[in-house]
């Protein structure tokens, strides 16, 4: 393999890599989000207080 064909495989390697880490970074976003606001709505139905 020559060094062309080396680098082009590091390229699609760390493109494929950044691409699965923006799904995972998208998921943990939308998980931590979620995690916020359920208290948030807990506490404007008024269960959350009464505890």
């Amino acid at each position: 393999m020559t060094l062309g064909e080396v680098s082009n495989l590091n390229t699609l390697f760390f493109k494929t890599l950044f691409k699965i880490n923006q799904e995972k970074t998208r998921i943990f976003l939308l998980l931590v989000v979620s995690y916020i606001e359920s208290p948030l709505s807990y506490s404007k139905q008024g269960t959350f207080n009464n505890l």
